[in-house]
């Protein structure tokens, strides 16, 4: 071959490479936070999360540290925000969750062998890839050591609810009708019309865009606050205590790679779909998203500057959009008088890295040595947890 015919076989394939590689762009997030109480400078629990990202596939990582929260909080709740049944200014007692005087006693769940608890509990990571390209979904604990791998339309049709199975069987065998996106919205927007004058005594919201731009990593971003004040004493004059619950974050604007998300969002539809039957019950299926239209239209306009809505088209800008959080911190502020000055909740998160380099193949798979689990046992356990507790206290109500 003569030079000048090899050296444009060399151009071109190195064109070909570079070109393949930013049309499969990985990309991965890395994050750091902390959750601290009150003025302390230190905090109670650090985490990190790592995001990767493929054009079919997503693994989300999440790592913590609880050490330093061992025996700074009584029973691990924090002054000031107590529980139903709780004294002002105390912890949540265990007692609150016993059963009433006179009504079931609670199943008693089988405690853990000593040599199957962890070693340390309060240290340890998450880990949950969903592959679509394959159609496995994957998840494992560094506390258990084992591992649940299982195919996507498997682990739907086992978790799918059937709450008609023994009371009405007839109901169970047929497919529950679906709203469409239009009739959601409209009797969402009619409920809450009725119900917003007694909502705005227990609840009121903000949301507003933030002038200033900021840089993490290199990175500009647009910011938000969402600011929402909490009647814990609610009554109809619109009086009582109010906690004050504030978020800000900002999010990046288009990058390099975010094509790759698009082509996930895509990946995931055509893996999952967007049906909302995810049980037998069309009230089941239907109740969650009529009661989310039903919610503030200012908290919808925040959540959607961190994800598009459920029925945005896939050619849309919204739905090619990384929605990358730069930074956002969530503070808690107990009303006046429930608790001692300063004695706030306070959860920060940063980015601390952006890539798009390649992937390793083993992140995709759960680490060696974990042994798997099958879904059965969970739902076993599941069952367990629901079997614990006192039955729906409605009359008539046949047992599970």
């Amino acid at each position: 071959m003569k030079p000048v015919k090899q050296m444009v076989l060399l151009t071109t394939l190195a064109a070909l490479a570079v070109t393949s590689s930013i049309a499969r762009a990985d990309v991965t997030w890395e994050h750091s936070g902390s959750v601290h109480f009150g003025n302390s400078p230190k905090a109670l629990v650090k985490f990190k999360t790592f995001t990767n990202v493929t054009p079919d596939r997503m693994r989300l990582l999440f790592k913590y540290d609880a050490t330093n929260a061992l025996g700074t909080l009584p029973n691990g709740m924090p002054p000031g925000f107590p529980g139903m049944g709780a004294p002002v200014g105390s912890s949540m007692p265990m007692e609150t969750f016993a059963p009433l005087k006179g009504g079931p006693k609670l199943k008693q769940m089988k405690a853990p062998a000593k040599e199957e608890m962890p070693v340390n509990p309060l240290v340890g990571s998450m880990t949950i890839v969903q592959r679509f390209d394959d159609q496995k979904f994957i998840s494992y604990s560094s506390l258990t050591k084992d591992y649940v791998e299982e195919n996507f339309k498997d682990l739907l049709e086992k978790s799918r609810l059937d709450p008609w199975r023994k009371l009405a069987p007839k109901l169970s065998k047929e497919a529950p009708p679906s709203f469409t996106p239009e009739q959601r919205a409209r009797l969402g927007a009619e409920v809450r019309a009725v119900i917003m004058p007694f909502m705005k005594t227990m609840m009121k919201t903000y949301f507003r865009p933030l002038s200033e731009k900021r840089t993490f990593d290199g990175v500009e971003g647009q910011g938000y606050r969402f600011t929402a004040l909490l009647n814990t004493e609610p009554s109809f004059t619109g009086s009582g205590k109010w906690a004050r619950v504030t978020m800000e974050w900002w999010i990046a604007g288009e990058l390099p790679g975010d094509e790759v998300f698009g082509q996930l969002h895509s990946a995931a539809i055509k893996t999952v779909g967007r049906d909302r039957q995810r049980s037998s019950s069309m009230w089941m299926n239907e109740m969650p998203w009529v009661m989310w239209e039903m919610l503030p239209e200012e908290l919808h306009s925040a959540a959607y500057t961190m994800m598009p809505p459920l029925d945005t088209p896939e050619d849309s800008p919204e739905f090619q959009h990384s929605h990358m959080p730069l930074y956002g911190a969530l503070t808690i502020e107990p009303p006046a008088g429930m608790a001692a000055k300063n004695e706030n909740l306070r959860i920060e998160m940063k980015l601390v890295r952006r890539g798009v380099d390649s992937l390793p193949t083993h992140i995709w798979d759960a680490p060696a040595g974990y042994k798997r689990k099958p879904m059965e046992d969970i739902n076993k356990m599941f069952d367990q947890i629901m079997g614990a507790m006192p039955p729906m206290p409605f009359p008539g109500t046949p047992p599970m």
